[in-house]
């Protein structure tokens, strides 16, 4: 099972060793793997401008910013997506702005593929992700069947992450189409 860190090096370099990635994470006043800044239980780590300042997605950032990664290859479970911001009363009637949204990847380690009984499912949350409205404003096309110009190909399902799929000789070349326009707002 391939793995990898969940935050990147602001050039978009993974980390080298588990050593390096933990000194980045002490530079935090809180938040940290395994226990809080409250010293409970924490179990997770807050990504944020003090330890992947380059990760942080906001309306000045988003060309720029390196994004988060799952741990692990897997599928997605559960998900919700906020538009904004949430925001909740929090001391002396100070707001609170906070995100709630959330994916939840299920992840698989099959150490013997024929032998389930050696299998191990985990998930892994990623959670107080950026809201839509963090995200750049983008025009999103459509594709057809025609294919809008993009080069036709066949996909067999065995393909290998990376690995373009050949070009169909079976079918004829795709026409470039008129492109139909599915928003020109944030999504969502």
């Amino acid at each position: 099972m391939e793995t990898r860190y969940p935050i990147r090096k602001a050039d978009g370099q993974e980390y080298a060793n588990q050593d390096e990635l933990m000194t980045a994470l002490g530079k935090m006043a809180g938040g940290r793997w395994l226990i809080g800044a409250n010293r409970m239980w924490h179990s997770g780590i807050h990504v944020n401008g003090e330890v992947a300042p380059a990760s942080v997605l906001n309306a000045t950032t988003p060309d720029r910013a390196v994004p988060l990664q799952c741990m692990a290859g897997g599928q997605i479970v559960a998900w919700r997506i906020n538009r904004h911001y949430r925001t909740a009363e929090y001391t002396l009637g100070n707001p609170l702005c906070y995100s709630s949204t959330f994916v939840l990847v299920r992840s698989t380690h099959r150490p013997d593929p024929a032998d389930e009984s050696t299998w191990l499912a985990f998930h892994s949350l990623y959670m107080h992700l950026a809201p839509v409205s963090d995200y750049p404003i983008a025009r999103c096309y459509q594709v057809t069947k025609q294919g809008n110009g993009i080069p036709c190909r066949r996909y067999s399902g065995n393909e290998t992450t990376g690995q373009s799929a050949p070009v169909s000789s079976a079918l004829p070349p795709c026409r470039p189409v008129n492109a139909s326009w599915l928003c020109d707002k944030k999504p969502f």
